[in-house]
């Protein structure tokens, strides 16, 4: 009889649930568990000696409820960026010249709330990805006649722009 497994069905459950959930990276699930990242990969590689069927299917199906959950933690970090948040930074001021512990030099202790604006760039993606009709990317072209009246241009994106040539351009202009 050799070594117990690192991954056995004692800690099976766990590791998958750690996994789970999205906020740790393998080697920190890894490090948590006394397993190294070679013996993870090695539990899940079907031509590996070392493969653990049970292990495999288990973290499988916590991969799905993973992706599930890294998207979650997406949109929370959108929202955040499109909303604007508010946080506490805290600092703390030492007095060099106090005796003592670490405690007695203590000076001051500055509380200060901070506020993040929403990101413009991000409720441009949102805006762009969630409603493309109402905000498309757009460009404006301002061109006259040899006369100097001006053409209006109809609405035209990049995309458009890119596949048109001299004569196909005529027909996006009407008179000003």
């Amino acid at each position: 009889m050799g070594r117990k497994r690192k991954i056995n069905e004692d800690n099976m459950k766990d590791i998958a649930k750690d996994y789970a959930k999205g906020d740790m990276r393998i080697l920190d699930i890894c490090n948590k568990y006394g397993i190294g990242e070679s013996t993870w990969y090695d539990n899940l590689d079907p031509e590996n000696e070392r493969y653990n069927a049970e292990f495999a299917e288990i973290i499988k199906k916590a991969d799905q409820k993973r992706m599930q959950n890294l998207g979650d933690l997406a949109e929370l970090g959108m929202k955040k960026l499109l909303t604007g948040y508010e946080y506490e930074e805290t600092t703390t001021v030492i007095d060099p010249n106090a005796k003592g512990n670490n405690q007695n030099k203590i000076k001051e202790v500055k509380r200060t709330k901070k506020q993040v604006k929403p990101d413009k760039t991000m409720i441009m993606f949102v805006a762009t990805n969630r409603m493309p009709r109402k905000w498309k990317h757009r460009s404006q072209i301002g061109i006259t006649n040899a006369d100097d009246t001006p053409l209006k241009v109809l609405d035209v994106s990049p995309e458009d722009l890119k596949d048109l040539d001299a004569s196909s351009l005529r027909g996006l202009f009407e008179d000003g």
